[in-house]
């Protein structure tokens, strides 16, 4: 106790004006022997003194509180925000791998072009030309410098003959004309006139020319002439035309042509189950390599497009023209990162244009190509092998096949002082409650997974399989059974609320596959909230505070000093608990004693706790009055020198709904009015 002398001086000055009353009373009596006088003091001193109400306590943390306005339900109810990782590379596409292109060259279209020559006179002279079979000539025709041989697919050849002569010229048999390899062409004439011209025509087709050719021995007569005429140095004129052709293999200089022309061709960009289908798309990652083998001997122009691609910065559409040499080949890497994809409806499918032109070497002064239509020009598209060969997109707009992003998060629950004041057996929360308040962007989102009590698979809580709709808050709730047997068990263990949960959770983008967009940068965000209304089933809670000797006040607002050397000579006192209780629960008080040091010294009372009766329960769980408490304590020497060397006192009190009632509900102005006094009983001589 503080070496104060207040009351002693009070004391003292009360008793010198006893005695002096006293003195001036009986002077004037008899007395037989002088007696000191003596009388009975008795003094108050608070221990404890102050109300402990629900609202009293959670105003040392009012952020972790909540009073229902209407009935004053306390809730503790802790929110935290979270948020998700990223979309990051979930959204990804897997491409099939293209078949490679195999372009024939074909059957191409080869220029018209003729021979020509003049039959000399075979030695007829002029005169009176005779009747009769004309001298046999042969012919060849003149060399060409446009091939060596063709084949051909299709096409004519006419033989167009041109009489120079002054009488009619009839042809015994066919006109032959020969290749180098004797191939034969047959051409049928009757009789041409006298200076005029006759024409024959032959097929081509699966027909091959040799160059160089010739004119096979011609049988030819003539009905001779009617008089003198003069015979020409040429008697007649070779025209070996050829036209409409079509050719199907050559050694020789070969046109330009266009020889293949593709548009809206297409391979499917992802063949998963349920493919994205994309209207607009933006790449993150992923290529595609461009291979062209030219086998043909001539050069070749590709010319490759890719209308739904368009170039992100110059927005021009993917366009590649190249020219491949002849026997050679090229790679194109095509970045994807660097263009958007855009289609006027969702789809799985690109779609390309592609054109092919060989060049052909009419200008090749050197040397004859050799062509076949079977030569081939291979367009090859390659996807990269795994790992690489997903499309992974930074946004997606059109229908997003069902993607899967696991999240993982540990929530760090706020306690406040509780832990510290509080302590616990078993504590039963049959309102509590989690609710996730979340928010999805552009497109639903289906959430499940767990909840673990500080981060432990031993408690664990199944979050209920939920769809959040896009662009809106959903809230998704777990209460009931699951989630209060789960928490009893949890405190029952660890005598305390778990100060950290575990969330082990998946959220699957568009479960039900339909438009909508997302892009790589999307999070889910929004809040978890951990709500316990104060409707509680408790065993065994205890709370304490510690207070200074000395610091409490009495009724009046003021506090009692006692000096120590007074309590040195009181012999008996009384503890008095006056308890006034409005908590609907079962109370019990206990008063420690401490040090300067904090160290217990001593229980009071020594015997055990102070029962304190509950305030009864209404029917709608709350209390409906105040309950009264009052017991004295005597005290002893040693009781009343253990108390002069405290200098704290530790306010205990344990906390037991009645086992008739399984939970209670605490509102904000729930109290319990603690009043612990010391009655100290001085009997005071004149002498002291």
């Amino acid at each position: 106790m503080k070496n104060k002398t207040d009351v002693k001086y009070y004391v003292l000055y009360c008793s010198y004006l006893i005695i002096i009353s006293f003195s001036l009373i009986s002077f004037n009596c008899d007395f037989k022997k002088p007696v000191a006088p003596q009388w009975d003091i008795q003094l108050n001193f608070p221990l404890v003194n102050r109300p402990y109400s629900i609202d009293s306590l959670i105003k040392k943390d009012p952020d972790l509180f909540q009073i229902n306005a209407q009935n004053g339900l306390v809730s503790y109810s802790y929110s935290q925000k979270i948020i998700s990782d990223s979309v990051g590379d979930k959204l990804s596409l897997k491409p099939e791998q293209p078949n490679p292109l195999f372009i024939d060259a074909g059957t191409i279209p080869y220029k018209d072009f003729t021979f020509t020559n003049y039959v000399p006179n075979p030695g007829i002279p002029s005169g009176l030309v005779p009747p009769g079979d004309l001298p046999r000539f042969t012919l060849d025709l003149p060399p060409t410098d446009q091939f060596d041989y063709l084949e051909f697919d299709s096409g004519k050849v006419r033989l167009t003959i041109i009489n120079y002569c002054p009488f009619t010229i009839e042809f015994i048999e066919p006109v032959v004309i020969k290749d180098r390899e004797n191939q034969i062409y047959e051409f049928v004439f009757g009789s041409i006139p006298p200076l005029s011209q006759g024409s024959s025509e032959v097929s081509l087709e699966n027909k091959k020319l040799s160059a160089p050719l010739k004119m096979d021995t011609v049988y030819a007569r003539t009905p001779g002439s009617s008089g003198i005429v003069a015979v020409p140095d040429s008697i007649l004129k070779i025209q070996l035309y050829f036209k409409n052709l079509i050719i199907k293999s050559a050694r020789a200089k070969i046109p330009p042509t266009e020889i293949f022309r593709i548009n809206n061709s297409k391979f499917i960009i992802d063949t998963s189950e349920y493919p994205s289908k994309l209207k607009v798309a933006r790449f993150k990652k992923g290529s595609v390599d461009l291979s062209i083998v030219n086998n043909f001997d001539v050069a070749a122009e590709v010319i490759f497009q890719l209308p739904q691609f368009s170039h992100r910065i110059t927005r021009q559409i993917f366009y590649l023209n190249r020219i491949v040499a002849r026997k050679d080949s090229f790679l194109q890497n095509i970045n994807l990162s660097n263009y958007e994809f855009n289609s006027s409806f969702p789809t799985d499918t690109i779609y390309f244009n592609a054109s092919i032109r060989q060049l052909g070497s009419e200008n090749d002064t050197t040397d004859f190509r050799l062509f076949k239509s079977s030569d081939k020009l291979i367009a090859k598209v390659f996807i990269p092998p795994p790992p690489d060969n997903l499309f992974v997109l930074s946004y997606i707009e059109g229908i997003i096949k069902p993607t899967a992003i696991d999240f993982d998060t540990i929530l760090y629950i706020k306690l406040g002082e509780l832990p510290d004041k509080f302590k616990f057996d078993s504590l039963k929360l049959p309102d509590s409650k989690f609710n996730f308040i979340l928010s999805c962007p552009n497109i639903p989102l289906r959430f499940s997974g767990n909840i673990l009590f500080a981060d432990s698979s031993l408690y664990r809580i199944t979050i209920p399989q939920s769809t959040l709709n896009a662009n809106t808050s959903t809230t998704i709730s777990i209460s009931g059974n699951e989630l209060v047997s789960s928490l009893t068990n949890y405190i029952s263990r660890n005598k305390n609320l778990p100060e950290s949960f575990g969330l082990n959770t998946s959220f699957l983008i568009n479960p039900n596959y339909i438009s909508g967009s997302v892009s790589s940068s999307d999070k889910i965000n929004g809040d978890v909230e951990f709500d316990l209304p104060l409707n509680i089933g408790i065993k065994k809670g205890l709370f304490r505070d510690t207070l200074t000797v000395g610091d409490e006040k009495d009724d009046n607002g003021n506090k009692v000093d006692i000096d120590s050397t007074f309590l040195d000579r009181v012999q008996n006192a009384v503890f008095n608990f006056n308890l006034n209780n409005r908590i609907p629960v079962g109370l019990k008080l206990s008063i420690m004693l401490l040090d300067k040091d904090k160290k217990f010294i001593q229980y009071i009372p020594a015997s055990g706790p102070v029962l304190v009766n509950p305030a009864s329960v209404g029917s709608d769980g709350f209390s409906n009055n105040n309950v009264q408490s009052k017991i004295s304590i005597n005290m002893n020497k040693n009781d009343i020198d253990t108390f002069n060397n405290s200098k704290f006192v530790v306010v205990e009190l344990e906390i037991n709904t009645l086992p008739s009632t399984q939970s209670v509900k605490l509102r904000n102005t729930d109290y319990i009015q603690v009043k612990v006094f010391s009655s100290f009983n001085y009997r005071f001589k004149s002498d002291d």
